[in-house]
């Protein structure tokens, strides 16, 4: 609700019994479609991305080498970090604009919503609006999520080995990076929140 204007000096309980009033239980859902997409198509992807990219670079003596005063971070992790986070950002940026514009009751097509329309030149930079802060918001999820498992991985090999802990720890370690993500960097959010141009 940061995007929209009127609510920016309301309370939470004010905004729920005004979006409620207006439209209902609908109203709490707008823009929920695009992300839930978007989601289940980046989230293989930026871990395969890293995957391939991480391989690849232990190949690579300099990559594979251990950042001095580091712990042992290789370049490699960082690699696969930036191939994860480009190749997630690249697919989630249109649908995060989908999903600002239709929470903010805003068209996101430009003329007809032709698919010759949706596919031109002036669309395509439509839709990637906000997509720098986007960029550096996944950077920093992504790359503390990937640089934690690492460490987690050469110290603590047993937990991560272990067939139900394992998967739990990875899980608070992911919660752990979102976290650092909202207390650290919730400036790119509200970079990107404000509502998206749409040039006619």
């Amino acid at each position: 609700m940061q995007a929209e204007t009127k609510y920016q000096h309301m309370k939470m309980r004010h905004i729920i019994a005004d979006i409620w009033k207006i439209d209902g239980i609908r109203g709490f859902y707008r823009g929920f479609t695009a992300p839930l997409i978007a989601s289940s198509a980046y989230r293989s992807i930026q871990f395969s991305s890293y995957a391939v990219t991480y391989s690849a670079c232990e190949h690579v003596p300099s990559l594979s080498e251990p950042i001095p005063y580091t712990g042992g971070l290789r370049l490699s992790v960082l690699a696969g970090a930036c191939a994860a986070t480009l190749t997630r950002s690249v697919i989630e940026s249109p649908f995060e604009f989908i999903k600002v514009r239709m929470q903010t009751n805003g068209p996101w097509v430009i003329e007809d919503g032709s698919i010759r329309s949706m596919m031109s030149t002036k669309m395509i930079f439509n839709v990637y609006n906000g997509y720098t802060p986007l960029l550096k918001r996944t950077f920093l999820l992504l790359g503390s999520f990937f640089i934690m498992i690492d460490y987690s991985v050469r110290y603590f090999p047993d937990v991560i080995d272990t067939p139900v802990i394992g998967p739990f720890f990875k899980v608070r370690i992911f919660l752990l990076s979102c976290f650092y993500r909202h207390a650290l960097i919730r400036s790119f959010t509200q970079i990107f929140t404000p509502i998206p141009k749409l040039d006619d």
